[in-house]
């Protein structure tokens, strides 16, 4: 037998033990990541009612607090730990929380955040943001400090906006404007309970997902009210039990 035939024989032999000894795949154990395969897992639906998505944004001379709906949402529970999940949002919801003292205003910008000119909510009418990774908190992935940028301040920096007892990161995506970009969310997850809670609090830069912002708006003709780019975004998600 040659040496060539000699290797493709070992070769196919070992790929045959692995095929019939599953327990020699390589799979993650930790209880607070997704691993390979989550048939075991329990599905729990998001309480749409009670959930919710928020938003601070900021003007050149104003500030904007904000809401969207959740349409609906599942995670996934193994040995009692959050391992996924995935929201739906509704963001023909979109709102002001507060109204402005100039009603005419209040009514021209959560119109105009549903337009061509921002949301594009008649192309993209919803969001959404699937986990699959779930860890224990570490501040040293995230810069808490330096968040800030002359071009586009932020509402608040991710050390002033964050949750200061976050307890988890989470991984996942995020799909805006029809564009997905990867995420870190530091969060709250509490499971102590029967419904299962996680609150996030997390910042975001509105150009990498290709929004038509930082500039004049056409639908607002104002520079006062050119909406900067970074945002600070929470959420807040509670299960049916």
């Amino acid at each position: 037998m040659s040496i060539t035939r000699l290797n493709y024989s070992i070769l196919l032999s070992a790929i045959v033990v692995l095929l019939l000894n599953p327990g020699c795949q390589t799979k993650v154990d930790n209880q607070d990541n997704v691993s390979i395969l989550n048939e075991d897992a329990q599905i729990f639906h998001i309480d749409s009612i009670t959930s919710i998505v928020t938003w601070i944004a900021t003007s050149s001379t104003e500030r904007f607090d904000g809401t969207i709906n959740i349409k609906s949402g599942q995670i996934a529970v193994r040995n009692d730990s959050i391992i996924r999940g995935t929201i739906d949002i509704d963001l023909k919801t979109i709102r002001i929380s507060d109204p402005l003292s100039d009603s005419a205003k209040f009514e021209k910008l959560n119109t105009f955040f549903l337009s061509n000119d921002f949301l594009n909510t008649n192309q993209y009418s919803s969001a959404s943001f699937q986990f699959n990774r779930v860890m224990q908190f570490d501040s040293s992935l995230f810069d808490l400090k330096h968040d800030m940028d002359e071009r586009s301040p932020v509402p608040f920096s991710l050390g002033e906006f964050i949750l200061p007892n976050s307890n988890r990161v989470i991984s996942g995506e995020l799909e805006l404007n029809g564009i997905t970009q990867q995420v870190q969310v530091p969060a709250l997850i509490d499971k102590s309970g029967k419904w299962k809670t996680i609150e996030a609090r997390f910042n975001i830069d509105l150009r990498d997902w290709d929004l038509p912002i930082a500039r004049e708006s056409r639908s607002l003709n104002s520079m006062d009210s050119l909406i900067y780019s970074k945002v600070n975004i929470g959420f807040y998600l509670k299960t049916i039990p």
